[in-house]
């Protein structure tokens, strides 16, 4: 089933080029960068572990996971791994030297943005960094904003980062939510770039990762979480490497 899914994955990316738009003559130009925005949202909930008395079990333990802050403090850890590797894996492909987190809060106007947003994404199981705009708030920053906050960090673009977390293959056996299952992560990235002038100069709208080969277990109802950051920090670096490679395999139309 694996090597099926994987196929159908890589048949997707063949035909995914209407997904992205790159203006590499721009996008070759930039040297210093910044991700504006970030955010991360899992989708892994297997219909398998979620019925009868295993759903109760698996409900208690999931409020208790939420309003510990446990599971904040791991979705923060999670996007933070994930900010530093978009960075750095950026960095080393393109070469772009990237401002720093800190330095982008420091701007005013991205400041306002900031306690405009407010925090009704935060402690609800949403990954986001301490500091930088969710995607769906820095995506509504008007051509004139994004000049402001690129003049003020000196940079030659601005990146929007989003990557959803869906199930790639599952094992394991359940019924009635009666057993244990696993599920194998996969990330699929939304990144948009604009230039210092406002526009958008690369847009990849879903770059799909290979499957994670590690695995989230759900045992009775009730989802394990040791190894839950370790496992999707796999499924993120792949997600990663398939947006900047399908960035580096993107032809330009030629212009007739």
């Amino acid at each position: 089933m694996r090597r099926l899914l994987l196929l159908a994955v890589g048949l997707s990316a063949l035909s995914g080029c209407a997904t992205l738009t790159v203006n590499k003559a721009q996008t070759s130009a930039v040297k210093r960068a910044a991700i504006i925005g970030y955010g991360g949202q899992l989708q892994l909930e297997d219909p398998n572990q979620k019925k009868g008395i295993a759903a109760t079990v698996g409900a208690i333990k999931d409020a208790n996971d939420m309003f510990s802050g446990k599971l904040d403090t791991r979705r923060r850890e999670q996007a933070k791994w994930g900010y530093d590797e978009v960075v750095k894996r950026t960095n080393a492909s393109l070469g772009w030297e990237f401002v720093a987190p800190e330095t982008i809060t420091q701007v005013p106007l991205y400041a306002q943005g900031l306690n405009m947003a407010g925090s009704m994404w935060k402690g609800g199981g949403y990954q986001y960094v301490d500091g930088i705009l969710p995607p769906a708030h820095a995506n509504r920053m008007t051509p004139s904003g994004i000049q402001q906050i690129a003049q003020a960090l000196s940079a030659d673009a601005l990146g929007v980062f989003e990557i959803t977390y869906v199930i790639g293959d599952r094992g394991g056996f359940a019924i009635g939510g009666l057993g244990s299952t696993t599920v194998y992560p996969q990330g699929i990235v939304r990144f948009t770039v604009f230039n210092k002038d406002g526009q958008e100069i690369w847009r990849d709208s879903r770059a799909v990762g290979a499957v994670a080969k590690g695995a989230l277990r759900t045992t009775m109802g009730a989802d394990i979480v040791e190894n839950e950051t370790e496992v999707i920090n796999e499924a993120t670096g792949l997600a990663i490497d398939a947006l900047l490679a399908r960035y580096q395999q993107y032809q330009e139309p030629e212009k007739k």
